[in-house]
Parts: C-alpha cells; structure tokens; sequence
C-alpha cells in the first residue's frame, strides 16, 4: 500500500514568515539487504483494549504459524494475517522481518505494523534505521510512520528524526516530508529542542534547521 507524502506548510512559530516550499516526495530505489532480520527490543505487549480472548487466541495461533513456517508463501501468509486480527501480541514477532531481504515480507510484515499502529508499532518500525542498507525498507517504514502519525506522535517523530541519519538521500527525504507533513506544535517544539543539542548528529541537525526554516523559524540560520 503505497502512500505519497504530500506537504501542508504551517507557521509553528509565533511571528515567523513562511519558508520556501518543499517538494514532492518520488519512491528510492532498493538499497542492499541484509540477511539476518532484527528483532526490536520492545517491552511486553500492553493490555490490549477492545480485544477478546478468542482474538488473542488467534493471533498466537499466527505466530505459532509464523515460528513454524517453511516457505516465502507460509511466512507471507501468517504476517498478513497477524495484520488483519491487529492484536499487539503480535508487534514483536512482525518486528522480525521488517529488514527481511524479501520484497514481499518486509512489504507485509511493515504493513501489518502500520495496521496494528499505536506507539509500540511505532516504535518497532523506527528499528529499521538501525540497519545498513535496506532502502526500499526504510521507505516503506516512513509510509508506515506517516500514516500511523499523531496516534503515536512522540515515537513516529523519534523514528522518522532518526532517519534524517540515513545515509541514503531518498530516506532523508521522505522523512523530512513526513515530519514537515506531521509537524504540529509539539513536533515543532521537539524538533527545535533536537536541533539545539549539541550532543545530537550533526547531519540530523542540518536535517532539522532545513525543517524548522521550512516551518517558518526565522531564528534558524541558513546553512
């Protein structure tokens, strides 16, 4: 499910002009994949409301399947359907294959996460820029964080700050977008307080002044 990232310019900043427009966000090409697939460090599941047994019975029932697969298909199958039941017992397990070297798993595994939404799917999705490589990945994931968005502001904002480190430039655009995109008061705020840390990357910083200027900071010196 492929989503382009448009951009809404808004004044986060009291007193401050426009800045220039950004442009339109075009899909990356595929970067190298990595073989072994990673596994987010996330808490356990949080009780899950709205869900009964009977669902939480299926979705282990998935992921025994997952476990157990044996082929491509199998595996594609079972994260698929972990999407659809959309139970947080599932988050961890989706988290596994999200830089899988197969087009059509990490495509689903992502997409399931994205389904599921909340700040631990987010969260799992921002593990993805920890990995070298896998571009088309990391595309997907920033589609992912940008739908998910202010349902989990502070950990899409985290995810989508940490791929403005990104060494690919297609990945470093699309995340600016969907920050500039995303960006309300307390994004901007965040934002701001990022760039003012000394200690933070210095390429993530140049990222940020180009958003903060872009959102109408004035303050913010041209690069």
């Amino acid at each position: 499910m492929k989503r382009l990232l448009t951009v809404t310019i808004v004044a986060l900043i009291p007193a401050c002009g426009p800045g220039p427009e950004e442009p339109t966000s075009e899909a990356g090409s595929e970067g190298a994949m990595t073989e072994a697939p990673i596994r987010s460090e996330l808490p356990p599941p949080p009780a899950a409301e709205g869900f009964d047994e009977d669902e939480l019975e299926s979705a282990r029932e998935q992921i025994a399947k997952l476990e157990a697969a044996t082929s491509e298909d199998q595996v594609v199958a079972a994260l698929s359907d972990l999407g659809w039941i959309g139970h947080p017992v599932a988050i961890d397990p989706l988290s596994a294959y999200i830089d899988d070297p197969r087009k059509r798993v990490y495509e689903t595994a992502i997409g399931a996460l994205e389904d599921i939404g909340g700040p631990d799917s987010a969260r799992a999705l921002g593990g993805i820029f920890a990995v070298e490589g896998q571009e088309a990945a990391k595309l997907r994931a920033i589609e992912a964080l940008h739908y998910i968005g202010i349902d989990a502001r502070d950990e899409v904002t985290d995810a989508l700050v940490a791929a403005l480190g990104d060494p690919s430039p297609a990945v470093n655009k699309d995340a600016r977008l969907a920050l500039i995109h995303l960006a309300d008061p307390t994004i901007g705020a965040r934002l701001l307080e990022l760039y003012k840390d000394e200690t933070t990357d210095p390429r993530i910083r140049g990222a940020l002044a180009n958003i903060l200027r872009t959102l109408g900071d004035t303050s913010i010196p041209a690069s």
